[in-house]
Order: C-alpha cells, then sequence, then structure tokens
C-alpha cells in the first residue's frame, strides 16, 4: 500500500470515527424546552404555512424555522430529522476545519500536513463544550458551519484578481448565519475591519467598495428577517430582545439566577468553562500557538496584515457575541470553540515557517494535547456502542412517546408546554404555545394590553383564549412548576387523567 493510500485510509478511518461519535452524542441528547421552539414552530409552519412573530411569539431570529420546515415536508420523525440535520452540519464543519488546517500548512511535508490536520479534528471531538452543544436541534451547529465556510471564502477571496464575487459570498454566508443565532452579529466585524488591510485594497475608494458588496451580501440574505420584521415589527423586536429582559425578572423570581452583569458573565467564562481542563488545554494552546505567533508575525511585519489581524480579531468578537445574551449559559460557549482551534492551527502554521526544529517539537505537543482530551473523555467513545440499540435512540423514543400521545388524545388541539411530543404523533397545537414553557413563564411580566399585541397567553387569559378552541387533551408532566393552571383547567372542565408514560399524563376530553 502506498503512503498516499495509507494516509487516505487515515482520514476515512478518522471521520468515520467523528460520525460515529457526533451521531451517537445526537442521538443520546436528552430532551430539552431549548429545542421545542424551533421544531414545533417549523411544524406549524410546514403543516399551516404559519409565520413566526406574524402568527406566534418567537424568541430566536428565523432561518431555522424555514430550513426545518422544508424538511418536514418529507418526515413527521421531526427531531430525528432536526438532529441528522445538525450532525450534516458537524460533519461539514469538522470538513472545514480539516481543509484549513491542511491549506495552513501547504509548504510542509504530506506527513506533517496530515498530523496537524488530523490533530485539529482530535482537539475539537472531545471538547467539554462541543459534547454538550453540538446535535440537537437548536441553532448552534449551522451558524458555526456558515461562518466557517465564510472564513474560508473570505481567505480565497483575498488571492483573487476579481474578489467581488466572492466578497458577496462571504457577506451571503454571514447573514446566514445571523439570520439563524443573532449572537453571530459581531463576527462581522474581523471581516469589516480587515477589508481596508486587503492586498487589493489600496486606496479607501477600494476598500469601501468591498464593505459595500459584503454588506449587500448580509442583507441579502437577512431579507426573511427584514420581511417578518416588516410583517410584525413589534413582536420581531420583542422575540430578539425584549424576551431576554423578561426571562431575567422570571429567573430572578424564581431564584435561578445565572450569570447577568458583565463581571458575573466573565467570572462564569473563565470558573466554569475556561477551567475546565479539556478547555483550559485548548485555551493554553490558543494564547501560545495561536496568538502568540500572530503577534510576533505582527510586530516584526511578517506576513500578510489583514491575515494576521483577522486571525487575532476572530475569536474575541466571536466569545463577545457569546457574552451578550442574558443570562449565560454555558452551551452558548461553544460558538468560539472551532475558531480557537482552527486560530492554533494558523499559529502553528507560522511556527513551522519560523523554526523547523521549534515547530517539530510545537507540532508533538499539540498531538500530545490532542491525545491527552481524547483519552480524558474516552467515556464518551465507548457510548457509540448505544448506536447499536436503535430502540434507546432518543429521537425515535420521542417518537414513540409522539404516537401515544395521539392513541390517547381527542380530537382537536393538545394544550401542553412540551409542544415537540404530539407533534411527533401528528396531533396540532396551539401556535401559541410553540415555544413550550418560555412564552408562558413570562407572560405575567406584561399587561394584559401588551399580551394581546404580542400574541402571548397567560394563566389569566387560558379560559377565554380556549373558550372557542376547548383542546382535545392537554399533556402536562414536563413543566409541574408552570403546568398548574393547565391541570386546573382540565378537572373544571372534567377531563379525565391518563398516565401514558412514568411522570407523563394527557387529561381527555
Amino acid at each position: 500500500m502506498t503512503r498516499r493510500n495509507i494516509s487516505l485510509a487515515f482520514v476515512g478511518l478518522l471521520f468515520l470515527v467523528a460520525l460515529a461519535l457526533v451521531f451517537s452524542r445526537a442521538m443520546r441528547a436528552e430532551y430539552g424546552h431549548d429545542e421545542d421552539q424551533f421544531i414545533a414552530s417549523a411544524r406549524v409552519f410546514a403543516d399551516q404555512a404559519l409565520l413566526p412573530y406574524k402568527d406566534y411569539p418567537y424568541f430566536h431570529m428565523p432561518n431555522l424555522v424555514f430550513i426545518y420546515g422544508l424538511i418536514y415536508q418529507f418526515t413527521s420523525y421531526n427531531v430525528l430529522a432536526a438532529r441528522l440535520f445538525s450532525v450534516v452540519c458537524i460533519m461539514a464543519a469538522l470538513a472545514l476545519l480539516f481543509w484549513q488546517a491542511n491549506r495552513f500548512t501547504s509548504h510542509q511535508t504530506p506527513g506533517m500536513r496530515l498530523a496537524v490536520a488530523a490533530a485539529v479534528i482530535l482537539l475539537l471531538l472531545p471538547n467539554p463544550l462541543f459534547a454538550a452543544t453540538s446535535g440537537p436541534g437548536w441553532n448552534h451547529d449551522l451558524p458555526v458551519l456558515l461562518v466557517l465556510a465564510a472564513f474560508s471564502l473570505y481567505f480565497y477571496a483575498a488571492r483573487q484578481a476579481r474578489p467581488a464575487g466572492w466578497i458577496f459570498a462571504t457577506g451571503v454566508l454571514i447573514g446566514l448565519a445571523i439570520g439563524t443565532r443573532l449572537s453571530f452579529a459581531t463576527a462581522i466585524v474581523p471581516f469589516l475591519v480587515t477589508l481596508f488591510l486587503w492586498p487589493c485594497s489600496r486606496t479607501v475608494k477600494t476598500a469601501l467598495k468591498l464593505v459595500v458588496i459584503f454588506s449587500a451580501g448580509v442583507l441579502i440574505t437577512l431579507l426573511p428577517s427584514l420581511l417578518l420584521f416588516g410583517l410584525a415589527p413589534g413582536r420581531f423586536i420583542f422575540g430578539n430582545l425584549g424576551y431576554a429582559g423578561l426571562n431575567t425578572l422570571y429567573r430572578q423570581d424564581v431564584q435561578a439566577y445565572g450569570p447577568m452583569t458583565a463581571f458575573e458573565k466573565l467570572s462564569y467564562l473563565w470558573n466554569e468553562v475556561i477551567s475546565q481542563p479539556v478547555n483550559l488545554l485548548l485555551f493554553v494552546l490558543l494564547i501560545f500557538l495561536g496568538c502568540t505567533p500572530a503577534l510576533f508575525d505582527l510586530w516584526h511585519k511578517k506576513g500578510e496584515a489583514f491575515e494576521i489581524i483577522f486571525m487575532l480579531l476572530l475569536v474575541p468578537f466571536i466569545t463577545l457575541g457569546s457574552l451578550l445574551p442574558t443570562p449565560s449559559w454555558y452551551h452558548y460557549f461553544y460558538a468560539p470553540v472551532p475558531f480557537a482551534i482552527l486560530v492554533i492551527a494558523y499559529g502553528l502554521a507560522r511556527v513551522m515557517r519560523l523554526n523547523p526544529l521549534v515547530a517539530k517539537w510545537a507540532v508533538v505537543l499539540v498531538i500530545q494535547v490532542a491525545v491527552l482530551s481524547n483519552l480524558y473523555r474516552w467515556e464518551d467513545y465507548r457510548r457509540i456502542s448505544f448506536l447499536a440499540h436503535p430502540e434507546t435512540w432518543r429521537p425515535l423514543m420521542f417518537h414513540k412517546l409522539g404516537s401515544q400521545v395521539k392513541a390517547a388524545a381527542g380530537e382537536g388541539n393538545v394544550l401542553t408546554l412540551a409542544p415537540i411530543f404530539p407533534m411527533e404523533g401528528g396531533k396540532p397545537i396551539y401556535p401559541e404555545f410553540v415555544t413550550g414553557p418560555f412564552a408562558w413563564r413570562t407572560a405575567p411580566y406584561l399587561d394584559a394590553g401588551e399580551r394581546r399585541e404580542l400574541g402571548v397567553i397567560s394563566e389569566d387569559d387560558l379560559e377565554a383564549y380556549l373558550q372557542a378552541d376547548p383542546p382535545g387533551s392537554i399533556l402536562v408532566g414536563f413543566d409541574p412548576q408552570l403546568e398548574g393552571a393547565f391541570v386546573a383547567y382540565a378537572e373544571q372542565h372534567a377531563y379525565r387523567e391518563v398516565e401514558i408514560a412514568p411522570g407523563v399524563y394527557i387529561w381527555v376530553r
């Protein structure tokens, strides 16, 4: 077997293991309310052509609704399809990381290039932020892929005689990412700043032309969001900005505070995220192998200034986007991780150019860190065997529970704070409850007029809201502290309680 065939076999095995690990995590992930509004919103869009904000409350940017809605034209396995889409995004992102690392080290031997590219993948796979966030049907994996793709196009465009089309495509990808998750808006900054430093930006006029082209790409792909803003401006603003303030009040009232001030968020980032062993190793590599060589080259004016400055700005601004939502959650800090690894690969390539002897030891160090990180989380690899038992895959279990809901439910809508379950069984829900518990639990902080304007239902409104269209059944057991009004309504209107799973009840009319 030739060396090339051995390399190809190694890469194939690496990505096969990565796929098995990523897929097993997606199938193992437990139910969480964060998936509800993405999946339920897409289902009501696919079935009834209802639009987020205009027809029901929605608390994120809307792109994923339309993507899932298209997918749901072909399947009733809503959670499974959403999670498979996330797996595809993850694998595409891994391929881009591998390719970029290989491109950074294009001046090295094939063996050295392969070692660096493989180390990049092996740094990401065991990362606890990646493991905790990637896979479920929510809006994390797609924007990471889109910004990685934008990065690749941007660096390719910089070496073209006529870069305008590529810059426009870069803006398109960034716009798609923002339209999926608003916190990625800060990723625009490194692109805009470094357009003025491009080799072909010899004058301010030329640079401004590129900025306009890039901005046009962003705006065109934000048209769906802008259209929805035009249809329901107040609801759009509330869904993407105003809701966060009410959620903060709710968490204060139930004494589930979480990091809220800038100082608390930074403390959380350090104490709960960076201080984890695998994250800490990655952070140290980022500082010493990623940023330090780039700063050295910038100080000594070696290499392309736009490229070096872009790499130095990328992780801080994506991290800034992760810090903006209130309160902070662990999952939010996944976004910078793939880009930190990208910067490490870039810095390692700079070291390899400067000093071949030091470079070999640096590569050995990165490989050692990658190996140690994977050994630290070896239990996760062992759980790949979970894939041999499809009956335990969570999306299939959710679909089975949905079928049980359908069998037990009466005619009409299902009232619930866990909308994905009746929708897995093909049962309709009330569109105002697509967000699961999120709109319901913040409704008391709005007055009656604000609730009518925003389409939010509170406990005070429930009786009147259901009068014209009473629920055929009421599904509870997922948020006992919030479902009291649902149970009280069922008891007052002579519904009959049936347990369909441990702790899960359906009240039938």
